[in-house]
């Protein structure tokens, strides 16, 4: 992408009854939907994407997952904000107010590796996202892995690291085969299997009282 190795890019499509057959992903989708491009070597934007209001406008956003960006494979995600008017190619470094970047917190953690739109977990009227970092310290073990939740807001910073943003973590008490600086496809997949769970579970409605 735009001269990167690997770089990763997500695309949307804009629902309609009037589709093309045929859509050529290296042209600009303009009317169609729009492309959020990687910019760094290896980064592997759009490993995982999930779609969910996080915001509260009424209007899906996208989450995009780049596992081996940020500091040391630490792993990005990035949330693109929906609208009426998007442009057709956004960049991961240039969504100012029109998105957020979420870096991760441990070296070699690949934050971004598994994502799922769960609905509104909090029973605060806005839709909440999950993300994964497969190989991300417990604490005890090294690669143990990690699973955030984030709580939508009407409000998101414009960049913020995970820990920061995370209003609850589960951390796994089981030992993946990979070291820190391994990727383990198994542990992904583990992870994006019970992303796929969670994202099935009715959320508990409130309590009345």
């Amino acid at each position: 992408t735009s001269g990167y190795v690997d770089a990763g890019e997500a695309l949307v499509f804009f629902g309609s009854p009037a589709m093309p057959a045929v859509i050529d992903s290296t042209a600009s989708l303009e009317g169609i939907g729009f492309k959020l491009l990687g910019r760094g070597n290896s980064i592997k934007l759009g490993s995982a994407v999930a779609g969910a209001d996080v915001n509260g406008d009424g209007f899906s956003d996208l989450v995009a997952g780049a596992p081996q960006g940020g500091d040391k494979q630490a792993g990005s995600a990035y949330i693109v904000f929906g609208g009426g008017a998007l442009p057709a190619e956004l960049t991961i470094g240039g969504l100012g107010d029109m998105g957020a970047a979420i870096d991760g917190a441990y070296s070699y953690g690949y934050l971004g590796a598994a994502i799922a739109g769960v609905r509104d977990m909090n029973a605060d009227g806005v839709e909440d996202v999950v993300l994964a970092a497969p190989n991300a310290p417990n604490g005890i073990l090294p690669s143990a892995g990690a699973v955030y939740v984030l709580n939508g807001r009407t409000a998101w910073p414009q960049s913020s690291g995970i820990t920061a943003l995370a209003s609850r973590t589960r951390n796994s008490s089981i030992h993946t085969a990979a070291g820190t600086q391994g990727r383990s496809s198994r542990s992904t997949h583990a992870f994006r299997r019970g992303l796929r769970r969670i994202a099935h579970t009715p959320p508990t409605p409130p309590t009345r009282k």
